[in-house]
């Protein structure tokens, strides 16, 4: 594989890493980190830390926060404008719940403190568990769509290393084991196969082309979950002389890229 800072890589792949906020726990509602309702009590959480709480629950802070998304960043490269596997902000997920339950807390504090008819004792019982049963349904849901799927004897989770597998043989077989390849989850695809992988980047076919000269890669692996601006590539509306279509397992196109 071409020797390739992590600088040109981060670069490549979108804007550089900005500097993480003072308060981490201010809430994150975007997908990849959970739920998004626990955001507004977290928010609450920095808003009104109670003296009562321990301190060490209180201080969900940069001093703690930052060695763990430290250690987290190390892992893999930061997610650009043109995406990225790993979500580095995963390390603050174990701050951003724990100041959860005790945002909300506060919250219906701050709410019975201004209206005197609100039952504070109550309504702690119900929106946690509320909160907790909703967790509890997202968490099953997700896992029974994203995990296993319709068929229980075949789980989607295991469909797409399958597919790397008979890929990776069948790249084995011509000759191509020593190459560069691009597909979705390369850290998946070179455990199935031993073959390099890059990921493929968020952006068109001339993106895509361009990571490829830059790292060298020869294959394409495309399949369903692609970024949008590949979407007309893919479904075969547009073509391009330097992709050569030459195999399909499935729902996986598998191309050459020429120099």
């Amino acid at each position: 594989m071409p020797d390739v800072d992590k600088d040109s890589y981060n670069a490549l792949q979108g804007e550089s890493p900005k500097a993480p906020s003072r308060r981490f726990s201010a809430g994150y509602p975007r997908g990849p980190n959970g739920p998004m309702y626990p955001s507004p009590a977290r928010l609450d959480h920095v808003r009104h830390r109670r003296p009562e709480a321990p301190e060490d629950a209180r201080e969900v802070d940069v001093e703690q926060a930052v060695p763990a998304l430290v250690v987290e960043l190390g892992r893999g490269p930061v997610a650009g404008d043109r995406g990225g596997l790993f979500h580095s902000s995963g390390a603050l997920l174990p701050f951003l719940f724990a100041a959860a339950p005790i945002g909300l807390d506060a919250l219906i504090g701050w709410i019975a403190a201004w209206h005197r008819t609100w039952n504070a004792a109550a309504a702690r019982s119900v929106f946690g568990a509320s909160m907790l049963g909703l967790a509890v349904v997202l968490s099953v849901g997700l896992w029974r769509s994203r995990v296993i799927g319709s068929d229980l004897a075949n789980p989607v989770w295991n469909q797409a290393s399958q597919v790397y597998q008979s890929i990776g043989l069948w790249l084995s077989d011509r000759g191509a084991a020593g190459s560069i390849v691009m597909v979705n989850d390369p850290p998946d695809f070179f455990y199935q196969t031993h073959i390099q992988a890059i990921v493929i980047p968020d952006g068109d076919v001339t993106t895509l082309l361009a990571a490829a000269d830059r790292f060298g890669a020869g294959w394409l692996i495309l399949d369903e979950n692609h970024a949008r601006g590949l979407d007309d590539f893919y479904a075969g509306r547009e073509t391009h002389p330097r992709l050569t279509r030459v195999t399909d397992f499935g729902s996986t196109i598998v191309y050459q890229i020429r120099r």
